[in-house]
C-alpha cells in the first residue's frame, strides 16, 4: 500500500509539473501576443495619424458614430486576441479536469482490487479456521516468524504444508496461519513437511539441498537460475529454493516464478527434495 501511495503522489507531482509548465508556456505566448498587439496598435495609430493628416483637407472627418478603418482593425485584433487566449485556457482547464478524473478512476480501481484481494485472503483464512475447529482450531499469523504458544504449528498457505516446532524448517518459516496441533492442520488440508529431527526423509534432503546451494554446490541435473523468469530449454523445470517447490511448464504459476534453480526433469527435482506445486 505504501508503494501504491508513493506511486500516486509521484503521478500527482508529474501532473502538477506538466500543468505548471503549460501555464508558463501559455503566459509566455500570451505576453508575446500582447507585445505584438501593442506593436500593431502603435503602427495602426501612426497610420491613423498619417491618414487623418492626408485626408483632412480633402474630406470631412468621419462621423463620431462610425469607427475609422483603423479603429475597426484594432477592434478585430483585440477580439481575436481575447478569443485565442480564452480557448487556450479552456483547453488547459479541460485537460486538467480529464487527468484528474482519470486519477480518481485509477484510485477507485486500486481500492476495489485491494478490497477483493483482502476479501479473498480473509475468506481463505476463515475456511481454514472452520476446517481446523474440530481439532483445536487455528489463528492467522501476524507476519512474523512466531506463532502463539497455544497454536505452535506453523502453516504455509502457498505450499499447504505445516511445520512442527522440532523440525529444522520451523525457525525459518513465516506462517500465514498457526494451528493448535497437527490434526487441526491436516483437517484444514495441510500436509506435514516431513523433516522431523532424527529422520533422513524429505526434510533432511531439503536441508542438505539448501546447504549445498548456499555453499555454491548444485544438485544433479540442475543449473542455477540467472535472476530472470526463464530457464534454459534443456532445464525447463523451475525450482523455488525457499519453498522447495518445483513448477512444470504449463502450470498456472510457471510464468510468474523466478527460479533459483532450473532442473532438467521432474525426477531430478524430486531427487533434490523438491515437491510439485499444488497450483
Amino acid at each position: 500500500m505504501n508503494n501504491w501511495l508513493l506511486g500516486l503522489l509521484l503521478v500527482i507531482a508529474v501532473v502538477a509539473i506538466i500543468w505548471y509548465l503549460r501555464k508558463q508556456n501559455a503566459q509566455a505566448a500570451e505576453q508575446r501576443k500582447v507585445d505584438e498587439f501593442r506593436r500593431l496598435q502603435a503602427a495602426a495609430a501612426e497610420t491613423e495619424r498619417a491618414e487623418r493628416a492626408s485626408l483632412a483637407a480633402a474630406a470631412p472627418p468621419p462621423r463620431v458614430d462610425e469607427p475609422s478603418p483603423v479603429e475597426r482593425g484594432r477592434g478585430f485584433l483585440e477580439t481575436a486576441a481575447d478569443t485565442a487566449s480564452g480557448e487556450r485556457y479552456e483547453r488547459a482547464t479541460d485537460e486538467m479536469e480529464e487527468m484528474t478524473a482519470e486519477l480518481e478512476r485509477a484510485m477507485q480501481d486500486a481500492d476495489r482490487d485491494a478490497q477483493r484481494l483482502t476479501g479473498r485472503a480473509d475468506e481463505a483464512i476463515a475456511s481454514i479456521q472452520a476446517a481446523a475447529a474440530t481439532h483445536g482450531g487455528a489463528v492467522p499469523g501476524d507476519g512474523t516468524h512466531d506463532c502463539p504458544p497455544t497454536y505452535p504449528v506453523k502453516g504455509n498457505m502457498p505450499t499447504m504444508r505445516y511445520h512442527l516446532p522440532a523440525q529444522p524448517s520451523y525457525g525459518r518459516t513465516i506462517p500465514e496461519v498457526c494451528f493448535q496441533n497437527a490434526a487441526a492442520a491436516e483437517a484444514a488440508g495441510f500436509t506435514e513437511s516431513g523433516d522431523e529431527t532424527g529422520m533422513r526423509g524429505r526434510g533432511v534432503i531439503v536441508e542438505e539441498a539448501i546447504a549445498a546451494a548456499d555453499a555454491g554446490g548444485l544438485p544433479p541435473g540442475a543449473v542455477r537460475g540467472d535472476g530472470s523468469r526463464d530457464c534454459p530449454s534443456a532445464y525447463p523445470i523451475k525450482g523455488n529454493q525457499s519453498s522447495m517447490i518445483f513448477h512444470e511448464p504449463g502450470s498456472p504459476t510457471y510464468q510468474s516464478t523466478i527460479p533459483e534453480l532450473c532442473f532438467s526433469s521432474v525426477e531430478s527435482a524430486r531427487a533434490a527434495g523438491y515437491s510439485a506445486t499444488r497450483f
